[in-house]
Parts: structure tokens; sequence; C-alpha cells
């Protein structure tokens, strides 16, 4: 992920990982907290759309 922030490679994570990651966060850390840790990813990584070619 540093490799990432620092613009060495980009990051690109599928759609749907997404709501998967943001399920687990908000079972273990609840709503507000499961947000702001994935308003950070969002602001790391792009979005493959689910149909997306890489």
């Amino acid at each position: 992920m540093a490799h990432v922030e620092n613009s060495v490679i980009i990051g690109v994570i599928c759609a749907h990982t997404i709501t998967t990651v943001f399920y687990f966060l908000e079972k273990s850390l609840g709503k507000d907290m499961a947000r702001a840790h994935i308003a950070r990813l969002l602001t790391i990584f792009d979005v493959a759309a689910v149909s997306q070619l890489l």
C-alpha cells in the first residue's frame, strides 16, 4: 500500500471489494469508523468497474 500512496504504482481494487470490506469493518468497528476507513481507501485506490478490463 505504501507504493500506491507514494505513486510508485497505481492501486486498483474491484468495485465489489468496497462493499465486502465495508461489511467486515462495520461488524468490527461500527458504521462511522467503517465509512471513515472506506473513504481513506478511496483516496488511495482507483476503483475498477466489475466489467472493466485491466
